[in-house]
């Protein structure tokens, strides 16, 4: 079932799209990540940091369908937010997937 599978997506986070540069040990606190996907209110998902100026985005999708996921550094998306991420069918119970495309911007 979609309600209990998770989504992961990597992305890095060195700058916002106004050119704002991202201090690479920005923890994952400082940024915010909501998403928006097929018949759903938008969310807040989980980040993580994973080193370097890379971070994991976590949430978990409820249908098949185009999510876009929006980075946020303070007031401003980081570059390439937001990010179109298709999640295709056949979840199962408590099963964690990645994203069919990944970092592709809408």
């Amino acid at each position: 079932m979609f309600g209990s599978s998770v989504a992961k997506f990597r992305f890095t986070a060195l700058k916002t799209r106004e050119g704002k540069e991202i201090p690479a040990d920005t923890p994952a606190s400082g940024l915010k990540l909501t998403i928006t996907g097929p018949g759903e209110k938008p969310v807040e998902g989980t980040i993580t940091a994973a080193g370097g100026g890379s971070y994991d985005a976590s949430w978990q999708p409820f249908a098949p369908g185009t999510y876009a996921l929006q980075v946020s550094f303070g007031s401003e998306h980081v570059d390439g937010s937001p990010f179109k991420i298709n999640i295709g069918g056949g979840g199962g119970e408590g099963k964690e997937f990645l994203p069919q495309a990944q970092g592709e911007r809408s």
